[in-house]
């Protein structure tokens, strides 16, 4: 499993525990709707800045987000 197929399921395992659609958590994370579905198909991978988000949101590093999320 490469590092944006690792991204893609913290992405949509960060979304569903908030519940929350596509463009909900794309407000959250300031960034378009376009990134999510991107990141979370495995295309795209988010910069620093996203991922610092993410981990301020959830409370948790992406490195445990990546364990909770297999």
């Amino acid at each position: 499993m490469d590092i944006n197929e690792i991204c893609a399921r913290v992405f949509l395992y960060s979304r569903k525990y908030l519940k929350l659609n596509q463009k909900q958590f794309a407000k959250e994370l300031r960034v378009n709707q376009t990134t999510i579905s991107k990141v979370e198909r495995a295309i795209h991978f988010p910069n620093a800045i996203t991922l610092q988000r993410l981990e301020a949101i959830m409370g948790k590093s992406v490195r445990e987000l990546a364990r909770l999320s297999r």
